[in-house]
């Protein structure tokens, strides 16, 4: 038994933590007078003990590993509301962070990326539609911040468009086409059938390749080519009007 220094009770030798420098082996205080003694110690001096506790880490991080990776597995609730609450709390540190691990990974965060894209069209799909307004905003910024990538894939699909269009390009036509699409209520998008650029084809910008498609329907259908029977027949067409040239 032993008598604690801060509430005076007397003890069980196990209701103190164990301190091989003192005399008996224990600390004076039990455990749950040590524990309210630290919180109002830590109250009183958070900015400081924060200060040390960080250049500590920061001077020896992989000494506190094991630690943490014990005390993550312990409380995984716990410690996943401690993170999505200095998530809200930072969301600048989280986005340079996110920048940070990007930038140092790019290859792999890259391959990872489109095995997820080409994994889950109808989530990317849903995204998009979802997030249309934002990724519009979005869109625009990026231009803004990367003058020299956005003019050199301007310049990219100019490119692609000038050498599929034929010399007997029906300007007037397809003009009025793109003048059509914008009178429907709904939000409309010229798509070409024959997609410009493609592993296994390439349509020529004419008016025989163009149709209106909604947003949804083109969002979905991106750039891909379906071997099924109508895109067969239109990839016969364009090859026929390709010969006429």
């Amino acid at each position: 038994m032993k008598v604690c220094t801060i509430c005076g009770a007397n003890k069980a030798l196990d209701e103190f933590d164990k301190r091989p420098l003192a005399k008996i082996g224990y600390h004076s205080a039990c455990k749950v007078c040590s524990a309210i003694a630290r919180k109002e110690r830590y109250a009183k001096n958070k900015a400081r003990i924060n200060a040390v506790a960080r250049a500590k880490y920061a001077a020896n991080p992989l000494q506190y590993e094991p630690k943490r990776a014990a005390l993550r597995q312990a409380n995984p609730e716990r410690c996943a509301a401690y993170s999505q609450k200095w998530r809200a709390a930072n969301p600048d540190q989280v986005r340079e962070s996110h920048k940070k691990i990007y930038w140092s990974n790019v290859e792999k965060m890259s391959l990872k990326a489109k095995k997820y894209r080409a994994t889950n069209p109808e989530k990317m799909l849903a995204y998009r539609i979802k997030n249309a307004e934002a990724n519009k905003i979005n869109s625009a910024n990026w231009r803004v911040n990367n003058r020299d990538r956005a003019n050199a894939k301007r310049a990219a699909r100019r490119a692609a468009k000038l050498q599929a269009t034929p010399r007997w390009y029906e300007k007037s036509a397809v003009e009025w086409l793109y003048l059509d699409s914008q009178t429907n209520p709904a939000p409309h998008h010229i798509d070409h059938i024959l997609p410009l650029k493609n592993k296994k084809v390439c349509g020529l910008h004419c008016l025989a390749n163009l149709q209106i498609l909604s947003v949804f329907d083109n969002l979905s259908k991106g750039n891909c080519f379906d071997q099924d029977s109508e895109s067969i027949k239109q990839l016969e067409i364009t090859r026929s009007l390709t010969i006429n040239i």
